[in-house]
């Protein structure tokens, strides 16, 4: 897209802040669109977490989120959601370019370089996604049409959970890797 061919063009430059959040509004929407978790990135932490309470990011060949911290973690409990090679790849990519930058232990800053709150994340997407597609598209919109992508496989799901007469997590045990 244009919007990306820019960013390239910038990304060239020296490092500033400016960039960056341009950057990680572009990454953002990247990990949104495979990781449609309500706005909780600004919540991940690099380094220094404690690994049972907070969000944070396992780097490797495939990265992996972990989440401990979520609206139903009380009751669902932590996560762990592993991306795909060629979003490991950029997100990499976009955390070598950040490292010249942020000093914080957060995966996103806000333009005065410091952790992004979640509200202020919540306002970035809207306002990217407005300009991708001249029209105010948040992050629950997002979460909806990501749904609805992939409505065939939850319909079917829950289907075969109903059929069998238990719940999700009972179905899952019946399944042999």
């Amino acid at each position: 897209t244009e919007y990306k061919r820019q960013l390239n063009r910038q990304l060239k430059q020296d490092p500033s802040l400016k960039i960056l959040y341009r950057y990680q509004s572009y990454m953002s929407i990247r990990l949104f669109l495979e990781l449609p978790f309500r706005n909780d990135f600004p919540s991940f932490k690099l380094k220094n977490y404690d690994t049972k309470k907070d969000n944070y990011i396992k780097l490797g060949k495939q990265a992996k989120f972990v989440v401990n911290q979520y609206k139903n973690s009380d009751t669902l409990g932590p996560r762990e959601v592993e991306i795909s090679k060629s979003l490991t790849i950029a997100l990499k990519q976009f955390l070598k370019y950040r490292a010249h930058i942020v000093t914080h232990d957060f995966l996103l800053t806000d333009m005065k370089n410091r952790p992004m709150k979640k509200d202020t994340f919540g306002k970035s997407i809207q306002k990217m996604m407005e300009q991708l597609t001249n029209k105010r598209i948040g992050s629950r919109i997002l979460r909806i049409m990501h749904a609805n992508q992939n409505k065939a496989i939850i319909r079917k799901a829950s289907e075969l959970t109903h059929k069998m007469l238990h719940g999700t997590e009972q179905t899952k045990q019946y399944i042999k890797e």
